[in-house]
Protein backbone atom coordinates (compact mmCIF):
# COMPACT_ATOMS: atom_id res chain seq x y z
CA UNK A 1 0.00 0.00 0.00
CA UNK A 2 1.54 3.36 -0.98
CA UNK A 3 1.17 6.21 1.23
CA UNK A 4 2.01 9.75 0.17
CA UNK A 5 1.78 12.93 2.59
CA UNK A 6 0.45 16.04 1.88
CA UNK A 7 1.53 18.46 3.73
CA UNK A 8 5.19 19.04 5.11
CA UNK A 9 4.33 20.49 8.52
CA UNK A 10 5.11 18.97 12.06
CA UNK A 11 2.61 15.72 11.13
CA UNK A 12 3.49 15.01 7.54
CA UNK A 13 7.04 14.95 8.63
CA UNK A 14 6.81 12.69 11.32
CA UNK A 15 4.59 10.74 9.34
CA UNK A 16 6.49 10.06 6.50
CA UNK A 17 10.21 9.90 8.03
CA UNK A 18 7.99 7.38 10.33
CA UNK A 19 6.86 5.27 7.47
CA UNK A 20 10.31 5.58 5.61
CA UNK A 21 11.93 4.38 8.41
CA UNK A 22 9.92 1.12 8.51
CA UNK A 23 10.95 0.65 4.44
CA UNK A 24 7.30 -0.99 3.90
CA UNK A 25 6.93 -2.77 7.08
CA UNK A 26 3.40 -4.55 7.08
CA UNK A 27 2.98 -3.69 3.01
CA UNK A 28 3.07 -0.10 4.17
CA UNK A 29 5.37 1.94 2.37
CA UNK A 30 5.89 6.23 1.70
CA UNK A 31 5.49 6.73 -1.57
CA UNK A 32 6.52 10.76 -1.50
CA UNK A 33 5.32 13.76 -0.87
CA UNK A 34 3.05 17.40 -2.43
CA UNK A 35 3.73 20.49 -0.31
CA UNK A 36 3.19 23.90 -1.96
CA UNK A 37 6.05 24.87 -1.34
CA UNK A 38 8.28 22.55 -3.34
CA UNK A 39 11.68 23.21 -1.30
CA UNK A 40 9.87 21.74 2.14
CA UNK A 41 8.88 18.29 -0.07
CA UNK A 42 12.30 18.03 -1.35
CA UNK A 43 14.14 18.43 1.72
CA UNK A 44 11.60 15.85 3.43
CA UNK A 45 12.37 13.19 0.44
CA UNK A 46 15.92 13.59 1.30
CA UNK A 47 15.52 12.95 4.62
CA UNK A 48 13.69 10.33 4.45
CA UNK A 49 15.95 8.51 1.76
CA UNK A 50 12.67 7.05 -0.93
CA UNK A 51 9.75 7.95 -2.30
CA UNK A 52 9.51 11.44 -4.47
CA UNK A 53 8.67 14.78 -4.77
CA UNK A 54 4.75 15.09 -6.08
CA UNK A 55 5.12 18.44 -8.01
CA UNK A 56 0.99 18.43 -8.22
CA UNK A 57 -1.84 17.58 -5.58
CA UNK A 58 -3.11 15.43 -9.00
CA UNK A 59 0.47 14.03 -9.54
CA UNK A 60 0.03 12.85 -5.99
CA UNK A 61 -3.63 11.28 -6.05
CA UNK A 62 -2.23 9.45 -9.40
CA UNK A 63 0.71 7.33 -7.90
CA UNK A 64 -0.12 6.60 -4.36
CA UNK A 65 -2.93 4.13 -2.73
CA UNK A 66 -3.23 6.43 -0.01
CA UNK A 67 -3.56 10.14 0.69
CA UNK A 68 -3.03 11.45 4.22
CA UNK A 69 -3.67 15.36 3.92
CA UNK A 70 -1.32 16.27 6.41
CA UNK A 71 -2.28 20.33 6.46
CA UNK A 72 -4.08 22.82 8.54
CA UNK A 73 -7.35 22.16 9.57
CA UNK A 74 -9.11 25.23 7.48
CA UNK A 75 -7.53 23.94 4.33
CA UNK A 76 -8.75 20.19 4.49
CA UNK A 77 -11.63 20.79 2.53
CA UNK A 78 -9.94 23.15 0.05
CA UNK A 79 -7.38 19.99 -0.62
CA UNK A 80 -10.19 17.85 -0.83
CA UNK A 81 -11.76 19.65 -3.35
CA UNK A 82 -8.68 20.27 -5.36
CA UNK A 83 -8.36 16.18 -5.32
CA UNK A 84 -11.90 15.87 -6.92
CA UNK A 85 -10.65 16.36 -10.42
CA UNK A 86 -7.68 13.50 -10.36
CA UNK A 87 -7.53 11.44 -12.67
CA UNK A 88 -8.94 7.47 -10.88
CA UNK A 89 -9.57 9.23 -8.02
CA UNK A 90 -12.40 6.67 -6.94
CA UNK A 91 -10.17 4.24 -6.31
CA UNK A 92 -8.17 6.24 -4.14
CA UNK A 93 -8.20 6.27 -0.18
CA UNK A 94 -8.22 9.81 1.34
CA UNK A 95 -7.47 10.37 5.14
CA UNK A 96 -7.36 13.62 6.79
CA UNK A 97 -5.10 13.77 9.86
CA UNK A 98 -6.49 16.53 12.02
CA UNK A 99 -7.77 15.84 15.11
CA UNK A 100 -10.58 18.55 15.77
CA UNK A 101 -12.25 17.90 12.17
CA UNK A 102 -14.75 15.49 11.33
CA UNK A 103 -15.39 14.07 8.00
CA UNK A 104 -17.70 16.50 6.39
CA UNK A 105 -14.50 18.70 4.87
CA UNK A 106 -13.83 15.22 2.59
CA UNK A 107 -17.61 14.98 1.99
CA UNK A 108 -17.37 16.43 -1.54
CA UNK A 109 -15.01 13.70 -2.57
CA UNK A 110 -17.25 10.91 -0.41
CA UNK A 111 -20.13 11.49 -2.99
CA UNK A 112 -17.60 11.17 -5.65
CA UNK A 113 -17.36 7.24 -4.51
CA UNK A 114 -13.41 7.85 -2.71
CA UNK A 115 -13.49 6.32 0.29
CA UNK A 116 -12.90 9.08 2.98
CA UNK A 117 -11.49 9.21 6.39
CA UNK A 118 -9.49 10.48 9.01
CA UNK A 119 -5.99 9.02 10.65
CA UNK A 120 -5.23 11.65 13.91
CA UNK A 121 -1.84 10.18 15.96
CA UNK A 122 -1.94 11.12 19.07
CA UNK A 123 1.49 12.81 19.77
CA UNK A 124 2.95 16.08 20.20
CA UNK A 125 5.67 15.81 17.30
CA UNK A 126 9.20 17.64 16.49
CA UNK A 127 9.24 21.02 14.05
CA UNK A 128 9.25 19.86 10.82
CA UNK A 129 12.75 20.71 9.75
CA UNK A 130 14.27 19.59 13.20
CA UNK A 131 16.82 16.76 12.70
CA UNK A 132 17.78 14.64 15.59
CA UNK A 133 15.16 14.75 17.54
CA UNK A 134 13.84 11.83 18.96
CA UNK A 135 11.49 9.42 16.90
CA UNK A 136 7.94 10.23 18.48
CA UNK A 137 7.24 6.50 17.47
CA UNK A 138 9.68 4.88 19.45
CA UNK A 139 6.62 4.23 22.07
CA UNK A 140 3.34 2.66 20.80
CA UNK A 141 1.41 5.96 19.58
CA UNK A 142 -2.57 5.80 19.94
CA UNK A 143 -4.63 6.81 16.46
CA UNK A 144 -8.45 7.44 16.14
CA UNK A 145 -9.09 6.07 12.79
CA UNK A 146 -12.46 7.09 11.47
CA UNK A 147 -14.65 6.51 8.06
CA UNK A 148 -15.59 3.53 6.00
CA UNK A 149 -14.74 -0.23 5.45
CA UNK A 150 -12.28 0.66 2.99
CA UNK A 151 -10.88 3.99 4.75
CA UNK A 152 -10.86 2.12 8.29
CA UNK A 153 -9.38 -0.76 7.46
CA UNK A 154 -6.09 1.15 5.71
CA UNK A 155 -5.75 3.80 8.11
CA UNK A 156 -5.54 0.92 10.83
CA UNK A 157 -3.07 -0.85 8.27
CA UNK A 158 -0.94 2.42 8.97
CA UNK A 159 -1.53 2.47 12.26
CA UNK A 160 0.07 -1.50 12.88
CA UNK A 161 2.97 -0.64 10.62
CA UNK A 162 3.99 2.20 12.40
CA UNK A 163 3.51 -0.16 16.00
CA UNK A 164 0.83 2.49 17.10
CA UNK A 165 -2.38 1.64 19.16
CA UNK A 166 -5.41 2.04 17.20
CA UNK A 167 -8.22 3.68 19.74
CA UNK A 168 -11.96 3.80 19.55
CA UNK A 169 -13.61 6.16 17.62
CA UNK A 170 -14.66 9.30 20.02
CA UNK A 171 -18.25 10.24 20.52
CA UNK A 172 -17.38 13.97 20.91
CA UNK A 173 -14.22 14.95 18.31
CA UNK A 174 -14.70 18.05 20.17
CA UNK A 175 -14.25 16.41 23.74
CA UNK A 176 -11.19 14.36 22.20
CA UNK A 177 -9.41 16.97 20.75
CA UNK A 178 -10.08 19.29 23.92
CA UNK A 179 -8.53 16.60 26.32
CA UNK A 180 -5.75 16.18 23.90
CA UNK A 181 -4.48 19.96 23.97
CA UNK A 182 -4.98 19.74 27.41
CA UNK A 183 -2.55 17.22 28.57
CA UNK A 184 -0.47 18.01 25.87
CA UNK A 185 -0.22 21.67 25.29
CA UNK A 186 -1.39 23.01 28.85
CA UNK A 187 0.84 20.87 30.00
CA UNK A 188 3.43 22.39 27.92
CA UNK A 189 2.81 25.94 28.96
CA UNK A 190 2.56 25.12 32.65
CA UNK A 191 6.44 23.14 32.41
CA UNK A 192 7.05 26.90 30.38
CA UNK A 193 5.95 28.98 33.45
CA UNK A 194 6.93 26.31 36.34
CA UNK A 195 10.52 26.70 34.55
CA UNK A 196 10.65 30.68 34.55
CA UNK A 197 9.55 30.58 38.06
CA UNK A 198 12.67 28.24 38.57
CA UNK A 199 15.80 30.57 37.24
CA UNK A 200 14.02 33.64 38.48
CA UNK A 201 13.07 32.77 42.22
CA UNK A 202 15.80 29.64 42.35
CA UNK A 203 18.17 31.26 40.23
CA UNK A 204 18.40 28.00 38.16
CA UNK A 205 18.13 27.96 34.88
CA UNK A 206 20.96 25.47 33.24
CA UNK A 207 20.08 23.41 30.03
CA UNK A 208 21.03 20.13 32.38
CA UNK A 209 19.05 21.55 35.00
CA UNK A 210 15.95 21.48 32.57
CA UNK A 211 16.55 17.94 31.29
CA UNK A 212 16.33 16.96 34.87
CA UNK A 213 13.12 18.75 35.53
CA UNK A 214 12.02 16.94 32.02
CA UNK A 215 12.79 13.51 33.80
CA UNK A 216 10.59 14.41 36.80
CA UNK A 217 7.84 15.15 34.19
CA UNK A 218 8.61 11.82 32.44
CA UNK A 219 8.49 9.92 35.67
CA UNK A 220 5.43 11.14 36.50
CA UNK A 221 4.12 10.54 32.88
CA UNK A 222 5.09 6.92 33.60
CA UNK A 223 3.39 6.57 37.23
CA UNK A 224 -0.13 7.95 35.49
CA UNK A 225 0.50 4.97 32.54
CA UNK A 226 1.07 2.27 35.72
CA UNK A 227 -1.59 3.26 38.31
CA UNK A 228 -3.75 6.22 36.65
CA UNK A 229 -3.62 9.45 37.47
CA UNK A 230 -5.65 9.27 40.68
CA UNK A 231 -2.82 6.83 41.98
CA UNK A 232 -0.21 8.60 40.85
CA UNK A 233 -0.81 11.90 42.31
CA UNK A 234 1.27 12.67 45.13
CA UNK A 235 2.68 16.38 46.72
CA UNK A 236 1.75 18.96 49.55
CA UNK A 237 -1.54 19.42 48.58
CA UNK A 238 -2.51 15.86 47.95
CA UNK A 239 -0.89 15.09 51.42
CA UNK A 240 -2.51 18.15 53.18
CA UNK A 241 0.15 19.60 54.14
CA UNK A 242 -0.37 22.80 55.06
CA UNK A 243 2.37 24.28 55.93
CA UNK A 244 4.18 24.11 52.50
CA UNK A 245 1.23 24.85 50.71
CA UNK A 246 1.74 28.51 52.72
CA UNK A 247 5.23 28.40 51.87
CA UNK A 248 4.00 28.18 48.09
CA UNK A 249 1.45 30.32 47.89
CA UNK A 250 4.05 32.78 49.47
CA UNK A 251 6.35 32.53 46.69
CA UNK A 252 3.44 32.65 44.60
CA UNK A 253 2.29 35.90 46.10
CA UNK A 254 4.43 38.16 43.93
CA UNK A 255 3.80 36.30 40.83
CA UNK A 256 2.08 36.87 37.67
CA UNK A 257 -1.66 36.33 38.80
CA UNK A 258 -1.73 33.75 36.62
CA UNK A 259 0.03 31.47 37.32
CA UNK A 260 -1.36 31.92 41.50
CA UNK A 261 -4.39 31.21 39.84
CA UNK A 262 -3.39 27.98 38.05
CA UNK A 263 -1.59 26.67 41.30
CA UNK A 264 -4.56 27.09 43.34
CA UNK A 265 -7.15 25.55 41.16
CA UNK A 266 -5.09 22.63 40.68
CA UNK A 267 -4.06 21.93 44.14
CA UNK A 268 -7.87 22.37 45.12
CA UNK A 269 -8.18 19.31 42.92
CA UNK A 270 -5.65 17.71 44.15
CA UNK A 271 -7.25 17.76 47.66
CA UNK A 272 -10.23 16.60 46.14
CA UNK A 273 -8.45 13.40 44.51
CA UNK A 274 -6.96 12.86 47.49
CA UNK A 275 -9.90 12.86 49.85
CA UNK A 276 -11.71 10.52 47.27
CA UNK A 277 -8.80 8.35 47.48
CA UNK A 278 -9.03 8.37 51.09
CA UNK A 279 -5.91 9.73 51.90
CA UNK A 280 -7.13 12.46 53.68
CA UNK A 281 -9.49 13.46 56.27
CA UNK A 282 -12.52 15.63 55.94
CA UNK A 283 -11.06 18.08 58.53
CA UNK A 284 -7.62 18.22 57.05
CA UNK A 285 -9.10 18.31 53.47
CA UNK A 286 -11.20 21.47 54.33
CA UNK A 287 -8.94 23.13 55.93
CA UNK A 288 -6.24 22.68 52.63
CA UNK A 289 -9.21 23.89 50.34
CA UNK A 290 -9.88 27.33 52.55
CA UNK A 291 -6.22 27.71 52.65
CA UNK A 292 -6.14 27.40 48.83
CA UNK A 293 -8.89 29.66 48.36
CA UNK A 294 -8.02 32.52 50.53
CA UNK A 295 -6.53 35.35 48.99
CA UNK A 296 -2.89 35.93 50.15
CA UNK A 297 -1.82 39.49 49.81
CA UNK A 298 1.37 40.10 48.01
CA UNK A 299 4.35 40.91 49.87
Amino acid sequence: MRVGIIGCGRVGSALALALADRGGRGGVRFAGAFSRVRSRARSLVRRCGSGRVFTTLLEAAASVDVLLICVPDAAVAEVGAALRGAAGIRRRIVLHCSGALDLSPLRPLGRRGVAVGSLHPLAAFPPARKTGAADPFSRPVGFTVEGGLRAANAGRKIVASLGGISLPRPQSRAAYHLVASMIANHVTVLAALSLDLLRRRAGIGRSGVRRAFVTLLRTAADRIEDVGPEGALTGPAARGDLVTLRRHLTVLASERPELREIYRALSVEAVRIARGRGDLDRRTAARATRLLRRRIQSR
